[in-house]
């Protein structure tokens, strides 16, 4: 996790980013703070920090920072000039810490776990806004598993993370209109519980 030191609307990079309103920041803390308390506290969680860094709002959003599988990295190349200035410091975090890097080719689009998510085996991958489709491929090959391609159409969910989430090998939740047909269709097939 990332302490929300920084945090705040300084650019518009999403439809629900709007630079003349800005989140509170004391009520952001609490409840950072109060998440914090229930992954340690409630669910044993050991919580490790990346030291938040002035001028980078979203680095709090350490989902985005890069795809972790077992003692491999693979960092992200964020599609925004705002965001892209994270990406040494997540990638020196993960390096310092032991784990092997397997960074992605530059001209590579490719935002992490907001993109990426593992349901068991099968991994899910999100494309459009943020992550190019052509990352999948080397992802995919990468970490040796399967690759299930969905492309994202509505702009309001422009990461996979805020319209698709796995529990567990079979089981996900998922905003339809998020989706294209061909995206529905592989998810219908791919996931035997699959709840709207």
């Amino acid at each position: 996790m990332c302490r929300p030191t920084f945090y705040g609307i300084e650019y518009q990079i999403n439809p629900w980013m709007d630079i003349r309103r800005q989140a509170d920041h004391s009520t952001a803390m609490q409840q950072w703070s109060m998440l914090r308390k229930v992954l340690t506290d409630v669910f044993g969680a050991h919580v490790e920090l990346v030291r938040a860094r002035p001028s980078m709002p979203d680095m709090g959003f350490t989902a985005n920072a890069g795809l972790l599988r077992g003692d491999l990295f693979i960092p992200s190349r964020f599609r925004y000039k705002e965001r892209a200035v994270e990406e040494p410091f997540f990638a020196s975090w993960f390096l310092r810490r032991g784990y092997k890097i397997r960074p992605l080719p530059t001209d590579h689009h490719f935002e992490g776990e907001g993109d990426a998510l593992f349901m068991g085996e099968k991994l899910f991958l999100g494309y459009f806004h943020r992550t190019d489709i052509r990352t999948h491929f080397l992802i995919g090959e990468i970490l040796e598993v399967p690759v299930f391609s969905l492309e994202l159409v509505n702009p309001y969910f422009y990461h996979l993370d805020t319209a698709f989430m796995p529990f567990g090998p079979e089981s996900a939740i998922y905003y339809p209109k998020a989706f294209d047909p061909y995206s529905l269709r592989v998810l219908r097939e791919n996931v035997p519980d699959l709840i709207p």
